[in-house]
Protein backbone atom coordinates (compact mmCIF):
# COMPACT_ATOMS: atom_id res chain seq x y z
CA UNK A 1 0.00 0.00 0.00
CA UNK A 2 1.14 3.51 -0.70
CA UNK A 3 0.82 6.48 1.67
CA UNK A 4 -2.71 7.32 0.40
CA UNK A 5 -4.05 3.87 1.21
CA UNK A 6 -4.16 2.65 -2.39
CA UNK A 7 -2.66 -0.60 -3.67
CA UNK A 8 0.07 -0.81 -6.28
CA UNK A 9 0.59 2.94 -6.39
CA UNK A 10 -3.02 3.70 -7.29
CA UNK A 11 -4.37 6.68 -5.43
CA UNK A 12 -7.39 6.25 -3.24
CA UNK A 13 -10.26 8.07 -4.94
CA UNK A 14 -12.21 10.55 -2.88
CA UNK A 15 -15.93 9.81 -2.89
CA UNK A 16 -17.78 12.54 -4.74
CA UNK A 17 -21.36 13.50 -4.09
CA UNK A 18 -23.45 10.79 -5.77
CA UNK A 19 -26.27 12.95 -7.12
CA UNK A 20 -25.06 15.37 -9.80
CA UNK A 21 -28.36 15.90 -11.64
CA UNK A 22 -30.61 18.53 -10.05
CA UNK A 23 -34.26 18.77 -11.06
CA UNK A 24 -35.51 21.53 -8.72
CA UNK A 25 -34.17 24.05 -6.21
CA UNK A 26 -35.86 26.11 -3.52
CA UNK A 27 -34.64 28.39 -0.71
CA UNK A 28 -36.32 28.46 2.68
CA UNK A 29 -37.97 31.86 3.31
CA UNK A 30 -35.23 32.97 5.71
CA UNK A 31 -32.50 31.90 3.27
CA UNK A 32 -30.86 29.52 5.75
CA UNK A 33 -31.25 26.38 3.58
CA UNK A 34 -31.17 25.64 -0.13
CA UNK A 35 -33.19 22.48 -0.81
CA UNK A 36 -32.02 20.60 -3.89
CA UNK A 37 -34.24 17.98 -5.52
CA UNK A 38 -32.40 15.37 -7.57
CA UNK A 39 -33.54 13.31 -10.51
CA UNK A 40 -33.25 10.14 -8.37
CA UNK A 41 -35.73 11.40 -5.74
CA UNK A 42 -33.06 12.38 -3.20
CA UNK A 43 -33.29 15.81 -1.55
CA UNK A 44 -30.11 17.41 -0.26
CA UNK A 45 -29.77 20.51 1.90
CA UNK A 46 -27.07 23.05 1.09
CA UNK A 47 -25.78 25.86 3.29
CA UNK A 48 -26.11 28.85 0.93
CA UNK A 49 -23.38 30.80 2.72
CA UNK A 50 -20.57 28.33 2.05
CA UNK A 51 -22.05 25.96 -0.56
CA UNK A 52 -21.47 22.87 1.60
CA UNK A 53 -23.98 20.04 1.87
CA UNK A 54 -25.46 19.83 5.35
CA UNK A 55 -24.90 16.53 7.15
CA UNK A 56 -28.22 15.00 8.14
CA UNK A 57 -28.84 12.02 10.41
CA UNK A 58 -30.67 10.27 7.54
CA UNK A 59 -31.11 10.97 3.87
CA UNK A 60 -34.22 12.72 2.59
CA UNK A 61 -35.81 10.68 -0.18
CA UNK A 62 -39.17 10.37 -1.83
CA UNK A 63 -40.73 7.12 -3.05
CA UNK A 64 -38.20 4.30 -3.02
CA UNK A 65 -39.54 2.90 -6.27
CA UNK A 66 -39.85 5.93 -8.50
CA UNK A 67 -38.58 4.11 -11.61
CA UNK A 68 -36.04 6.83 -12.27
CA UNK A 69 -38.76 9.48 -12.47
CA UNK A 70 -37.28 12.48 -10.73
CA UNK A 71 -38.65 15.28 -8.67
CA UNK A 72 -40.51 17.85 -10.70
CA UNK A 73 -41.40 20.35 -7.99
CA UNK A 74 -40.31 21.39 -4.51
CA UNK A 75 -42.31 23.94 -2.47
CA UNK A 76 -41.43 25.39 0.95
CA UNK A 77 -44.11 26.68 3.34
CA UNK A 78 -44.14 30.39 4.13
CA UNK A 79 -42.98 29.73 7.70
CA UNK A 80 -40.10 27.51 6.50
CA UNK A 81 -41.13 24.56 8.70
CA UNK A 82 -42.37 22.29 5.91
CA UNK A 83 -41.61 21.46 2.33
CA UNK A 84 -43.38 19.26 -0.16
CA UNK A 85 -42.14 17.53 -3.29
CA UNK A 86 -43.90 16.15 -6.32
CA UNK A 87 -42.33 13.64 -8.68
CA UNK A 88 -43.17 12.75 -12.26
CA UNK A 89 -45.36 9.87 -11.00
CA UNK A 90 -47.53 12.49 -9.23
CA UNK A 91 -46.38 11.23 -5.82
CA UNK A 92 -46.41 13.90 -3.10
CA UNK A 93 -44.03 13.81 -0.11
CA UNK A 94 -44.15 16.15 2.88
CA UNK A 95 -41.18 16.92 5.15
CA UNK A 96 -41.11 18.82 8.46
CA UNK A 97 -38.21 20.66 10.09
CA UNK A 98 -38.25 19.84 13.82
CA UNK A 99 -36.26 18.21 16.63
CA UNK A 100 -35.33 14.62 15.73
CA UNK A 101 -37.93 12.20 17.08
CA UNK A 102 -39.75 15.14 18.72
CA UNK A 103 -37.13 15.28 21.50
CA UNK A 104 -36.07 18.89 22.30
CA UNK A 105 -32.60 17.66 23.35
CA UNK A 106 -31.97 16.52 19.75
CA UNK A 107 -30.89 18.89 16.97
CA UNK A 108 -33.41 20.39 14.52
CA UNK A 109 -33.38 18.75 11.08
CA UNK A 110 -35.66 18.05 8.17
Amino acid sequence: MDKDGGKDGKEKKEKKHAEPIFSCLEFTPDGSDLLVGHWSGLITVVDPLNGAYRKLSQSLTTSENNNGRGLSQLVVSSDGKYFATCDLNNCISLFKKDHLHGDPSNPIEW
